[in-house]
Order: structure tokens, then sequence, then C-alpha cells
């Protein structure tokens, strides 16, 4: 009977360390409440430690109607790492109502890998609540102002302008006399060099895919409006850095979340989530069209 006892009092105390081997960490929430206003983005970050242990993968799993895993559902993570984690794309739909809420639930679950990907009896379900605030005023403000270059003085730039026409002319000059020279001596009679013909090679056509169209268009500030990923990258183009800085900043992303909800290519979607720059989402479009 005692040894029944010890044995089972040994099996709970292995069963207890190694759930405790794993475990995940989340940014604090008052009330379990993420206050976001319409439209509004934001990415929940969450944390995977693996303490001790053996190497595990864990499966994530969302379920929201306003939020998505941002990357793959599985995550590898070895024994003793503490910098894993996940992000969960969240953007608060624009026609939401204030005071409305929304839930988002994740289930975090570790999977051995020497175990045939076995779950482990470690389970982490986890969930909070989105409420629509009311958009905050002046929050069109803080869009960043271009720098006034200061103006050189002319006495600075002018000598070196005298200068460069100086040697300009000089070089003018020499050649001229060396044509000249050239003009007056006599010139031997060569025989015409026949030089083969080369095939012109015939340009290389790009691909084009098929460029679907968006549910609902994409609508700028001063009226006109977008329906095709094709569009948005002719826009980009074009578009000035203070009123690209008016769609996207550090903490929100209106032509990604556009390519998520409306044309339904949340891989793009992801890629352009992770940057605030220009140049680089208008590389990741060109890349989808012509790939």
């Amino acid at each position: 009977m005692r040894v029944r006892l010890l044995t089972w009092i040994l099996v709970l105390i292995i069963i207890s360390v190694s759930a405790h081997a794993f475990g995940i960490g989340y940014p604090y929430l008052k009330n379990d409440t993420l206050e976001l206003y319409p439209g509004q983005n934001h990415l929940f970050k969450v944390e995977v430690q693996n303490k001790n242990g053996e190497d595990v993968t864990a499966e994530v799993s969302v379920n929201s109607t306003i939020a998505s895993l941002v990357g793959k559902p599985r995550i590898d993570v070895p024994q003793n790492s503490f910098d894993k984690y996940f992000y969960i794309n969240i953007t608060a739909p624009r026609d939401a109502k204030i005071n409305q809420t929304y839930e988002i639930n994740y289930v975090v679950t570790p999977v051995g890998r020497e175990e045939g990907q076995i779950p482990l009896a470690v389970r982490y379900a986890r969930g909070f609540t989105v409420k629509i605030i009311p958009k905050p005023e002046g929050i069109e403000e803080e869009e960043p102002q271009p720098k006034k270059q200061k103006k050189i003085p002319v006495w600075i730039y002018m000598p070196i302008i005298i200068i460069i026409i100086i040697i300009i002319l000089v070089f003018i000059w020499k050649k001229s006399s060396q044509m000249t020279g050239r003009i007056t001596k006599p010139r031997k009679k060569q025989p015409p060099i026949h030089i083969p013909m080369k095939k012109a090679s015939k340009p290389r056509k790009t691909e084009k895919k098929a460029v679907p169209k968006a549910e609902h268009p994409f609508k700028f500030r001063e009226g006109k409006t977008i329906n095709t990923l094709s569009e948005l990258h002719t826009a980009l183009k074009h578009m000035s850095q203070q009123e690209f800085s008016h769609y996207v900043t550090p903490n929100k992303n209106d032509f990604a979340t556009w390519t998520a909800h409306s044309l339904k290519n949340q891989e793009l979607a992801n890629k352009m989530f992770k940057t605030a720059s220009q140049q680089e989402i208008i590389s990741l479009i060109k890349n989808e069209l012509f790939e």
C-alpha cells in the first residue's frame, strides 16, 4: 500500500513539473478589456516560454470576427527559451458603434516533438474583450511634419560654381584644339570592317497575375476610391510621404487592413503589417502582382 502511494505521489510531482515548464505571457489589460476606436488596428503580442523540459511545438488558434493570427499556427519552442512570441492582428470595424464589444479568444497548446506530435497535458485558453470608444480628438495632428531645410548662403557656393565653369571651358578648349589638329592632318584610307549583325533578342515579357476586385473600395480622404491591388500600387507610387503617413503609422496600417478584409489576401496583409515604409509596401505589392 505504501509503495503504491509513493508511486502516485511521484507521478503527480513529475506531471506538475512538466506542466510548469511551459507557459505564456501577455500584456496586462485592465478588466481584461482593450479599448479601440473605429478603424483602429492593434497588434496584441503573446510570449511563449519553455523554462526547462524538452523541445516542444506550440499550436496556436484564434477565434474572433475582428482578429486573426499573424504568421503560421505552429511555433517551435526549444528548451530554455524565453524569446518566442506571436501576434494577434486586431482591427476595429469602421462602422462599429460606441461601447460595442467584441470577444477575442485564443488557445495555445504545446505538442511534444518526440511523441509523434501528441498534445501534452498543458493547454492555455485565454481571452479578452475589445471595447469600441470614441476616436480621440486631434489624432490627425500627430502626423509628422516635414522639416524645413536651411538655405545655404549664396556666397558659399558661388566660388564653387565659378571654378566648375572654368574647368568646363578649359576642357572644351582642349577638345576643340585636338579636333582642329585632326582635321588638318590627312588620314589614311582604311578598308571597311565588316561587323556581323546580331539578331535582336526579344524583350522578356513579365506576366501579370489576375487582379481580383475588392468587396469594398478603399476611399482616400480627398474622395478618390480604388478597387484593386494594382490601383493601390499605382496610388502609392504617386503618393507623397506626408499623405502616406496619414494611413500608415507605427500603430495602424489602413492599406494592410483593406487588403486583408476587402481583397481577402491575408498573407500579403501580414507582410504589410510588419513595416511602415512606403517603398517596402510598394515592393511587396509589386512582387504579389508580377511574381
